[in-house]
């Protein structure tokens, strides 16, 4: 099975999970980053692929996804099923103020605010990663809750 690793809106085709692990190596080093692992299952043919290439999108076939925003020690997970279906980690054991938010750059640098009770350790979400690329589900630890 194949995936694509996305760091900070760049792309690369992950072929094993020591190629992974050095990815996530690299993102150890950063103090933010937003990440995405997709599994490709397929890539679209025929005119179909033409039409793609044409309006320069991908013509890869997509189907799960989970995608970790990272500021700090702090993390927010995002999972996606094939048919839509959206998850969010969150954290039963938060205990800091109601109301408070955690701010992560997409890409970089696009500001984002999450939740803070949504939010899990910067340690947790790499390990989660590792895991969905063996796996291809959700982290079982991870407490989820659908959007």
């Amino acid at each position: 099975m194949r995936h694509t690793f996305t760091l900070n809106d760049e792309q690369h085709g992950i072929s094993s999970s020591d190629e992974l692990a050095a990815w996530l190596e690299k993102v150890r080093q950063l103090d933010r980053a937003d990440i995405s692992l997709y599994q490709v299952v397929g890539f679209r043919k025929g005119f179909e692929a033409v039409l793609c290439r044409m309006f320069g999108s991908t013509t890869k076939i997509e189907g799960k996804v989970l995608m970790a925003w990272l500021n700090g020690n702090l993390a927010y997970l995002i999972f996606e099923e094939d048919d839509d279906q959206s998850f969010h980690s969150y954290n039963p054991l938060y205990s800091g103020a109601e109301g408070a938010q955690a701010k992560f750059f997409l890409g970089g640098e696009e500001e984002n605010i999450s939740p803070s009770s949504w939010c899990i350790s910067r340690d947790e979400a790499l390990k989660s990663v590792m895991y969905f690329y063996e796996y291809v589900e959700k982290p079982e630890w991870i407490h989820w809750q659908k959007d």
